[in-house]
């Protein structure tokens, strides 16, 4: 089984650079001084998560119930309900992830793909939202802004599901702008699909996911009384495609 995970993850990251490499290529190519300035500053930052993450955590929350849980599922080669450990009864979306790391290594790595690699991938997504919006220096400035915090540093050390949850949803509002800021709302339509299904996976893990949810179907109402050539027709058609 392990051989299959492995074999599938490495053809999967290899598909991923084969089908991005020019985007990554163009994304941080013409970067200044203050631009590579910020890049090291994330990058030093994540070494020292990564420090945090590679030493079993003392957190009681993820010793009673994220990586205990996770451990429990993995010992049973499947999802079981376990009412004596902290967190059982929400949702257990984060937790696999957390499975995951037990059935490729141990807790260590447990650790790395719920906190270190997750927030790692959060970066990339404040960095895309933000040169979406301005530009690459904004994006690199929102996420070293967001990467230094304190709750993220926190949150590093542990097990806990919050930056899961967090990449998630903001992966989710990154399709969503690439359909808002669209100025042909029929060919962007996907993207509306794209965005449910992720904030669905966001919701797995957290439930607080459902205000982001709100907020997003109020902006899509929004857009039927900004545009005039948003008919309710369309309006009835893209709600369905973001709650599908």
């Amino acid at each position: 089984l392990k051989i299959v995970i492995y074999l599938i993850g490495i053809f999967s990251i290899y598909k991923f650079f084969t089908n991005f490499r020019i985007d990554l290529k163009l994304i941080f190519i013409n970067l200044d001084y203050s631009q590579i300035l910020l890049l090291i500053f994330i990058s030093f930052l994540s070494f020292l998560y990564f420090l945090g993450s590679i030493t079993p955590t003392l957190d009681g929350d993820s010793l009673a119930g994220y990586l205990a849980l996770a451990r429990e599922y993995f010992e049973a080669r499947k999802m079981i309900s376990i009412d004596y450990h902290y967190g059982s009864s929400f949702p257990q979306n984060g937790q696999l992830i957390s499975t995951l790391g037990f059935i490729l290594g141990d807790q260590i790595l447990a650790q790395l793909l719920i906190s270190w690699l997750m927030g790692l991938l959060c970066c990339f997504t404040i960095f895309m939202i933000g040169k979406r919006i301005k530009n690459s220096r904004v994006g690199l400035f929102a996420a070293f802004i967001w990467y230094g915090s304190f709750s993220v540093a926190f949150i590093n050390q542990s097990a806990k599901i919050d930056l899961a949850w967090t990449f998630f949803d903001l992966l989710a509002i990154f399709a969503f702008m690439n359909w808002w800021f669209s100025n042909n709302y029929k060919n962007k339509e996907n993207w509306l699909f794209v965005s449910g299904f992720l904030l669905s996976i966001a919701f797995g893990i957290k439930q607080v996911s459902a205000f982001t949810i709100v907020i997003l179907v109020a902006a899509i109402l929004a857009k039927f009384f900004i545009n005039k050539n948003y008919n309710f027709r369309l309006l009835s058609k893209n709600i369905l495609y973001f709650t599908i």
